[in-house]
């Protein structure tokens, strides 16, 4: 069962993001259906169960009527047709949650695609539904049709309209994600890679929305994404956030550092404007291993601004070799931030990187490294320690050898093209 659990995570993740229906390859593009695969799908064929013949879900005589015909103008009517009504948290359409695989089969006829009793799809020319199941009993249901809307009229095409309804957040994974969870819960739709270039015949975009019970999904399509608040281009303070836990993506919690001298939060003015900013370090709360870097404006009305989440930036618990966790705290220092770390066993590590923010962006703009390990029995240390000004281009080389003789070293490599905090990734240093 475990096993199965992992190939259908890796399988939905693929399918979702790229929306392919006939290859294993997330550069596919061959539909827009992002539901689950026929006989493709990783590991063995024989787990999918598919039809001789596709019903045709636009057929008004079909059985397997889901949809009538779509339209694509993104606008906010009512709805008044309960054929095709979602109810937030109990259905979409003729499909209820807590109906039997038998119920949707008697209701739809038989389905396009079906993956083992954990789903089945049901697709038209332009559109599928797609009915995720737990011991044969409805769980979640996806649709991509703008034919099923809420009573208001929302649907998948009006979502980005709905901001008053809905809490929008966003997650950057090759391009731009986008959720919008009603706020109420049991009901979310996501748009994928929603900044996507026109030209680009690689992936698609494209919206699906799902229904579940509660406040949490019955399975997500991203597994482990790092959802935040998406930042609105308007001057409404709703858009801030009062406090800044109300910024940290679910599932994630600040660190909880339990060692002297290093802290997992800083405050200080970043950006020039006179107000206290925040940064702090966040971890997922199922791995101990997976950290990020928040950093936050601050506004005058005391609320907060998302600036960024840097995902490759935190060392995890169990990069510290022998010495153990080795984050060594974040401060705030003449408006940069800067990261520390410490690790290493008999012969210890270190670096700090700093951060500043300028020209409406986040880069590196100098780094500290360098190493060190006790002489014999002493007390004293020798040490190799390099400060590299990447503004400058300035660098300085500081040894110590076993035997005391102290050696420094300056020059200029000169000026190079700084790093984007958003491309930093501290595995590459």
């Amino acid at each position: 069962m475990q096993k199965f659990q992992i190939v259908m995570c890796i399988f939905l993740l693929a399918f979702t993001l790229t929306g392919c229906t006939q290859s294993n390859d997330l550069n596919s593009t061959s539909t827009k259906a992002p539901a689950s695969k026929a006989s493709e799908e990783p590991g063995s064929s024989t787990r999918v169960s598919t039809p001789t013949s596709t019903p045709d879900l636009s057929s008004t005589n079909n059985k397997n009527n889901l949809e009538p015909a779509s339209t694509t103008e993104p606008s906010i009517n009512p709805i008044t047709n309960n054929e095709y009504l979602i109810i937030p948290g109990k259905s979409v359409g003729k499909i209820s949650l807590g109906m039997t695989r038998e119920d949707v089969i008697k209701l739809l006829g038989n389905p396009t695609d079906a993956y083992d009793d954990q789903m089945i799809t049901y697709r038209s020319k332009k559109d599928y539904l797609s009915v995720y199941l737990q011991n044969s009993i409805v769980k979640q249901i996806e649709f991509s049709s703008p034919s099923f809307a809420t009573k208001e009229g929302i649907n998948t095409t009006n979502i980005g309209d709905s901001h008053d309804k809905f809490i929008e957040s966003e997650f950057q994974w090759r391009f731009l994600q986008l959720r919008f969870d009603w706020d109420k819960g049991g009901l979310t739709f996501f748009t994928f890679n929603a900044d996507l270039p026109d030209d680009n015949t690689e992936y698609d975009r494209y919206t699906s929305g799902y229904i579940y019970e509660g406040q949490e999904m019955y399975q997500e399509p991203i597994s482990n994404a790092k959802w935040r608040l998406a930042q609105q281009n308007s001057d409404d303070s709703n858009t801030n956030a009062k406090d800044i836990a109300s910024l940290i993506p679910t599932g994630w919690h600040i660190l909880d550092v339990n060692y002297e001298n290093a802290k997992a939060k800083a405050e200080g003015d970043l950006n020039k404007d006179g107000i206290q900013d925040i940064a702090i370090v966040i971890e997922n709360t199922a791995d101990i291993n997976d950290r990020s870097l928040l950093i936050a404006f601050g506004n005058k009305d005391n609320t907060y601004s998302l600036s960024i989440i840097a995902d490759n930036v935190i060392l995890g618990a169990l990069d510290g070799g022998g010495w153990g966790d080795p984050f060594d705290g974040i401060i705030i220092d003449r408006g940069s931030v800067v990261v520390n770390d410490y690790g290493g066993s008999g012969q210890r590590w270190y670096d700090n990187y700093r951060f500043r923010f300028q020209e409406n962006d986040w880069h590196l703009i100098g780094v500290t490294m360098g190493w060190n390990h006790p002489i014999k029995e002493g007390t004293e240390m020798a040490f190799d320690t390099e400060d590299y000004n990447l503004l400058t281009g300035d660098y300085i080389i500081e040894k110590i050898e076993e035997n005391g003789e102290e050696k420094i070293t300056k020059g200029n490599r000169g000026k190079k093209k700084l790093v984007k905090l958003s491309d930093f990734n501290i595995n590459d240093m």
